[in-house]
């Protein structure tokens, strides 16, 4: 399977631990690697809220040039740079969704869930 070839090849030149789980829309399985095995799933809820905040965008709920500023209960450890940031920084949704990602900067996150509300992350 040529699909299957690639994965491994790709997976190859990674190092660390890497779990894999592949279904088609029957519900079948069509590749996998180590498929049983736990990893703590950490900031991967970030990608979800990036899908909620940009479907927000295209439903024309809001605007990613929406701008925001940073509220003193969002500046929270971890990763990112925008705790440390003057008390007055205003970026527009879209700049903190490129730092949620990129950076997996917790502030930014924690700005778009005070926008888009945990709702349409769950949905």
């Amino acid at each position: 399977m040529l699909l299957e070839q690639e994965l491994f090849a790709q997976l190859a030149g990674l190092t660390g631990q890497v779990a894999i789980y592949l279904e088609d829309i029957q519900g079948s399985t069509v590749f996998s690697v180590n498929p049983e095995r736990p990893f703590p799933a950490a900031s991967l809820i970030k990608v979800l809220i990036l899908a909620a905040l940009l479907r927000a965008a295209a439903a024309g709920e809001l605007s990613l040039e929406e701008k925001v500023t940073l509220k003193p209960e969002n500046r929270v450890g971890g990763a990112g740079a925008l705790s440390e940031l003057s008390p007055d920084v205003s970026l527009p949704l879209r700049d903190l969704g490129t730092l949620m990602i990129v950076q997996s900067d917790n502030a930014a996150t924690n700005e778009i869930l005070d926008r888009i509300g945990f709702a349409k992350v769950n949905t």
